[in-house]
């Protein structure tokens, strides 16, 4: 992630692919991911983190505008969860347990409140787990940008974040484009 930041280059993380399911006109668009489920976990997990890091440092304009962009849907919806990666029913504990990790700061989730009119996450099943591969990843890239920011500051953390969410030669570009159109 650093080489690519760093030195402005691409990096392709494979084809994704998507299919289009049919479902209520009126209601947001849902894809099944055939191929890149794991990256896009991975991907969405790393936004996760970032949003986690700008809510630390108290730079809740940022943190709010990646939740809302990437992670959830804005829009009424009768879909169970407005969480826009819709994972495997054995991850959606860890999932839930993801964003209520975002949502302990109680300063975002006002400010999240004046946008985001109601948050649903996944509902719970018998075998929901809040620990597992999924949130041993999130924990990892918190730790990386914990360490980013220890190490280089504020500045960093808003190129990590610059340079993989809104220049055009970045290597998520793709990435972008299917959150925002999800």
């Amino acid at each position: 992630i650093l080489e690519t930041i760093d030195e402005q280059s691409a990096h392709f993380l494979g084809a994704i692919i998507i299919h289009g399911r049919r479902n209520n006109p009126s209601d947001v668009g849902v894809y099944d991911i055939i191929d890149g489920q794991q990256r896009i976990t991975t991907l969405m997990l790393y936004i996760a983190a970032l949003v986690k890091t700008y809510t630390q440092e108290k730079e809740y304009k940022k943190a709010v505008d990646l939740f809302l962009r990437y992670l959830v849907y804005t829009l009424p919806s009768s879909r169970p969860s407005n969480i826009k990666l819709y994972s495997c029913k054995e991850d959606r504990g860890q999932i839930n347990a993801v964003f209520e990790d975002l949502l302990s700061n109680k300063t975002f989730a006002k400010e999240l409140g004046k946008t985001l009119n109601r948050f649903k996450k996944f509902p719970p099943t018998p075998d929901d787990k809040s620990t597992g591969r999924i949130k041993l990843n999130y924990n990892s890239a918190k730790r990386f940008l914990k360490d980013q920011l220890e190490t280089n500051g504020l500045q960093r953390i808003n190129d990590i974040s610059i340079s993989l969410w809104h220049k055009p030669a970045c290597c998520l570009i793709c990435f972008r484009n299917i959150f925002v159109n999800i």
